[in-house]
């Protein structure tokens, strides 16, 4: 272990991923930034494959490097972990499905060291290695197209695979909900957008920097048509316990006729391309049409469950 104190910790939490997991560290072996300058810090999450023996492989690569095991399931968990640990007064979360740009390191301190912001989040490109199937649409993938440093909206949040936050205001708001994200394979979410969520509302801004760039695999189970259903009713029952949103039966009602409505306008507006254009498939055109469907849907079965859970609680008080 180096005695200089890195100036930059990144946090790779992860899960049975130790091929893709390889990929991201050998990323960050190739820094423009002396390795001396930044902490590798991987947190383990109970994986049962080779992801230990895996990052080991790459540890005498980096003058700060610590693997951590997290036993208590779950992404929050471990991110929770990789921030207490952190030896750096700023942490960066990179997905372990990512591979880092050579100026990854350099360009999340040159984004500290502005001033500007305590919490901002980068510029995730698709990265394929797998064969994707006609129909996929690189945007599936994109969350946003920003061109310059700036102030994310109100409804906008840093993307939880890659992040960064000063680790003293993280701390401050306790880290990430436990009881968000994704838990081994449950496909799950929120953790990320509900800490800036939190932050946001006590006038913390959230950056965002197109130059800080991840290149982030597209997945077997992202070329499978099923994910985008499944991901979007994930999110929608995941968004009313982020933003503890209402529960009350005419919000739910609002909520249902609204992902009906949508989804009539939907098919209005994208079954000509389905009848037109040669680049535009019956997948494109169920996700354009349905994939909003599928998050309401979500959000009103979470809203039910909550509601259904209040009651049994109040019913046992008052026995």
């Amino acid at each position: 272990m180096n005695n200089v104190m890195p100036s930059l910790s990144i946090i790779i939490c992860t899960y049975n991923r130790c091929e893709w997991l390889a990929y991201c560290l050998d990323s960050l072996t190739k820094q423009d930034l002396p390795a001396t300058e930044f902490e590798v810090l991987v947190v383990n999450n109970n994986s049962n494959d080779d992801t230990e023996a895996t990052a080991m492989k790459y540890a005498g690569f980096f003058p700060h490097f610590n693997l951590i095991n997290e036993r208590r399931q779950g992404l929050s968990y471990a991110r929770n972990t990789g921030m207490d640990t952190a030896v750096a007064p700023w942490i960066v979360y990179l997905d372990d499905d990512a591979k880092a740009a050579p100026n990854f390191a350099s360009r999340a301190l040159w984004m500290f060291k502005q001033g500007r912001y305590k919490v901002f989040g980068g510029n995730s490109r698709p990265w394929h290695k797998y064969d994707r199937p006609v129909w996929f649409k690189d945007r599936y993938v994109i969350d946003n197209n920003y061109k310059t440093v700036r102030t994310l909206g109100p409804e906008e949040t840093a993307c939880g695979c890659v992040m960064a936050f000063e680790k003293a205001l993280l701390q401050q708001y306790g880290g990430f909900n436990t009881a968000l994200g994704m838990t081994g394979t449950k496909i799950a979410y929120g953790e990320d957008t509900e800490v800036q969520y939190r932050m946001r509302r006590d006038g913390i801004e959230i950056g965002y920097d197109p130059e800080w760039i991840i290149l982030h695999l597209v997945t077997p189970h992202k070329l499978q048509l099923e994910w985008y259903f499944k991901s979007a009713f994930a999110w929608g029952r995941d968004k009313i316990l982020v933003y503890q949103g209402s529960t009350n039966v005419f919000y739910l009602m609002l909520v249902l006729l609204t992902a009906f409505g949508l989804s009539f306008v939907n098919a209005l507006r994208y079954t000509p391309r389905l009848l037109f254009d040669r680049n535009y498939y019956i997948e494109n055109w169920l996700i354009d049409v349905f994939k909003k469907f599928a998050k309401r849907i979500g959000t009103i079965y979470t809203a039910l469950l909550e509601n259904s859970r209040a009651k049994g609680r109040w019913l046992k008080e008052d026995e």
